[in-house]
């Protein structure tokens, strides 16, 4: 067993940092385990243990340096630790709070597939054939099988155009810019679905929230119906190209449609009862008529911009019998 310092090789140093740093990550990504602490001593559990003390029984020329460099500066080092230790010591709500805000993860139904572009099988064909002559037969003949199969889903796809069409694509850019504001007229496919997921995930959020309050059984205020009724609008105009991956029924596209449906309902009955209460206080019949149109203005003035099927059922709701002098 050899002690003391390992003679230096710049030519293994130097392999170990390029070619060798490059077969490890292929392996790491192809091999299960590969690579994992613990996986030495059970594929080879001599050659584990003869490492093990290698280590320990020599040195090199790197663990050299770091000592003396580690030497030079002890007092840096030990302030930067304390100053890292007072900053977890200070903040540790903060950590907690990132700790539980990246948990939160929404998950999609992407409806409208991108086209699919024949440059991926062939790219991936190439970087197959290349491991197969520098690296590693093995490995290589996956890759070039996934590349196959990339090219059979190119076919297959392009045969049954299953993807979005360019009218689509243009369709659902306009969605997002009622949104979003103004996009580039280039976006790819990929950023008009993070558009598209970054507007959702909030009208998802506050969804939530006022479901459980209808849950409750508690009645929404008129505030919290109308942003009921534009968060389930946005996310019903999305509802072709994504939507929501839960296992919550109230999340279904009809189920929403019809809490949406609803909550129209219910601010116009709750606008409408306003009106006809605030009439009957009136002594004039030319007073109580007005309410009408001033029911309709403000149902109008609320309702118009976040939804469009509003207006037949606020003509059919009024009675003008409501709004005369009662005899």
């Amino acid at each position: 067993m050899k002690m003391g310092m390992r003679k230096p090789s710049i030519k293994k140093s130097f392999k170990a940092r390029t070619t060798g740093k490059a077969k490890r990550a292929v392996k790491k990504a192809v091999i299960p385990g590969y690579g994992k602490k613990g996986m030495g001593w059970v594929k080879d559990p001599k050659r584990a243990a003869y490492n093990k003390v290698y280590n320990k029984t020599t040195f090199g020329v790197n663990d050299v340096v770091r000592a003396a460099s580690a030497g030079s500066s002890p007092k840096k080092k030990s302030s930067s630790s304390s100053q890292k230790s007072s900053v977890r010591s200070t903040s540790p709500s903060t950590s907690s709070k990132t700790v539980s805000s990246s948990q939160i993860k929404l998950d999609y139904n992407v409806l409208a597939k991108d086209k699919p572009t024949i440059a991926e099988p062939i790219i991936v064909g190439i970087i197959g054939i290349a491991i197969v002559l520098l690296i590693s037969r093995f490995i290589g003949l996956l890759i070039c099988i996934g590349a196959l199969y990339l090219l059979y889903d190119y076919e297959h796809r392009s045969n049954t155009k299953d993807f979005i069409s360019d009218e689509d694509f243009n369709n659902w850019l306009n969605v997002i810019r009622k949104y979003y504001g103004s996009i580039p007229d280039n976006t790819t496919y990929s950023q008009a679905l993070d558009y598209t997921k970054k507007i959702m995930s909030d009208r998802y959020e506050n969804l939530k929230k006022y479901y459980d309050e209808l849950s409750n059984q508690k009645t929404l205020s008129q505030k919290h119906n109308l942003s009921l009724i534009e968060n389930s609008n946005a996310v019903l105009d999305f509802e072709k190209y994504v939507t929501y991956k839960i296992a919550d029924v109230r999340f279904l596209p009809d189920r929403i449609h019809h809490k949406y449906e609803q909550a129209i309902q219910n601010y116009i009955d709750v606008e409408y009862q306003k009106a006809a209460d605030h009439a009957a206080t009136l002594k004039t019949e030319k007073g109580k008529l007005n309410q009408i149109a001033k029911y309709k203005e403000t149902v109008t003035e609320n309702l118009s911009s976040i939804c469009s099927n509003f207006s037949d059922y606020m003509n059919l709701k009024v009675d003008e019998d409501d709004f005369y002098l009662s005899e």
